[in-house]
């Protein structure tokens, strides 16, 4: 349309003349009188705007090309009490097709200022589209992405889990199961299902990668090599994908004690991006556990603690390594800021700051954090013994 053309190159004079003669000699039609309506509002004239629509709605108050138009219109205006009446409208009645309706409130539901502020409302018009459709399964994808994005992660999972259970091909809602279990930490459950998705999207590397992960935290190493081995061959060109599968083989074949093949798969993910703190971090920790390449595992950990000075985890691996090292002082150091800056340190950095401690000759203090250690989960036994052999 000539109207379009004329907005693109900037003659909204021309535009607008074109808009009036349309107005004038079809005034029967809504869609010229949206048409205007849309042009004055992205122009800024929005008295005029208004004037288009009522215009229009006098005319057929029931066609939905207004009310989408509207839809818009008070959306951009932050009317909120009028946008949500024509949606509930347009859900109920029979103007839009039902793929219209999900794209009205999918994109609601991806909008993270609007879903945190009317949370409420989206989720009253949610429940009205499953009142409206109660065999169409679909929604429960809707209702799974509602709360996935308000972090109500366990809800979204029953909503993804009701239509798996009606369909299982769905690419989507396999990555967002497994992503959530991933995050809840529901690794048994992460475990399963990245089989099974893996069985049914037998190319797909994230579903691989997930199974991966499962193995790893479930302790099954061995497994975790094979089928991280067997995706990788699917990761094609995604580097950074491809730099956490060689992360999760280092961490695997390390558990193993098949350290030169964790080495190397360290390396490999670094020689895709040798700027990775993850990676250079754990390898360096790694390292420094087997007293091996200490100079070049303290290097590495350096360059996470110059990146992220305030950080609990890349400053206690420094501090660990300095210790190893023999450099007690500057151990005490960075493993006194690990435990600063965490409201509530591992027991593993307590025990380390315990360690380092009784080397600077500060035994009553080392005993203190060795008991901060067992209160918090440490080995008891182990940390019990370090008490008893320094008295």
């Amino acid at each position: 349309m000539r109207i379009e053309i004329y907005n693109r190159i900037n003659k909204e004079d021309k535009a607008e003349k074109e808009i009036i003669y349309l107005t004038k000699n079809y005034p029967g039609k809504t869609k010229y009188l949206i048409l205007a309506a849309e042009f004055y509002y992205s122009n800024g004239n929005i008295e005029k705007a208004q004037n288009y629509y009522s215009k229009a709605e006098k005319i057929n108050s029931n066609d939905p090309g207004i009310k989408l138009s509207l839809l818009g219109f008070y959306r951009k205006e932050n009317n909120y009490k009028l946008f949500f009446n024509i949606v509930d409208s347009l859900i109920y009645g029979n103007q839009i097709t039902i793929d219209k309706k999900f794209q009205i409130l999918n994109s609601l539901i991806t909008d993270p200022k609007e879903l945190n502020a009317y949370r409420v409302e989206i989720k009253s018009v949610v429940n009205k589209l499953e009142v409206k459709f109660p065999d169409e399964i679909r929604v429960n994808i809707l209702k799974g992405d509602f709360y996935a994005n308000l972090n109500e992660y366990t809800r979204a999972l029953e909503e993804y889990k009701i239509y798996l259970r009606e369909e299982q091909g769905n690419y989507y809602v396999w990555q967002q199961v497994l992503y959530l279990e991933n995050i809840n930490e529901s690794y048994q459950d992460l475990y399963d299902d990245s089989k099974i998705a893996s069985e049914l999207f037998h190319q797909s590397p994230v579903f691989y990668f997930f199974y991966g992960v499962s193995c790893i935290q479930l302790k099954k190493d061995k497994e975790a090599v094979k089928v991280l081995k067997l995706g990788l061959a699917f990761v094609g060109k995604n580097n950074a994908l491809k730099l956490q599968y060689y992360s999760l083989l280092g961490e695997a074949y390390k558990n193993l004690k098949q350290f030169d093949l964790s080495d190397q798969s360290f390396e490999s993910a670094l020689n895709i991006d040798h700027k990775d703190l993850i990676v250079l971090n754990n390898y360096a920790y790694y390292l420094s556990l087997r007293n091996e390449n200490l100079g070049k595992a303290l290097k590495m950990s350096k360059k996470t603690i110059e990146a992220e000075n305030d950080n609990s985890t890349y400053l206690d691996t420094y501090g660990w390594i300095n210790y190893k090292m023999g450099k007690y002082i500057d151990a005490e150091k960075y493993v006194k800021k690990a435990i600063e800056f965490n409201a509530k340190p591992s027991s593993e950095v307590l025990e380390h700051y315990g360690d380092i401690l009784i080397k600077i000759g500060k035994t009553e203090q080392a005993k203190i954090y060795w008991k901060k250690a067992i209160d918090t989960g440490g080995n008891a036994e182990r940390l019990n013994k370090k008490v008893k052999n320094s008295e």
